[in-house]
């Protein structure tokens, strides 16, 4: 999966994709199949690292 190639260490928490939050693995998969479902070539997660710190990722879905 793409997915699998982000930059994103072992306890570091993805917070919202395309800018809607989620709390829990259903809430990502539900709102990353509405991204894919708009025909995009990417989407925007937003990621909680161990330092308490907001980071921003691209990723790439097509």
């Amino acid at each position: 999966s793409p997915l699998a190639l982000l930059p994103v260490q072992q306890g570091e928490i993805i917070i919202a994709v395309a800018n809607a939050p989620v709390s829990n693995v259903k809430n990502f998969e539900d709102q990353l199949k509405k991204e894919l479902k708009k025909n995009t070539n990417s989407v925007l997660l937003t990621i909680l690292d161990n330092n308490n710190q907001s980071k921003f990722i691209g990723a790439k879905i097509k």
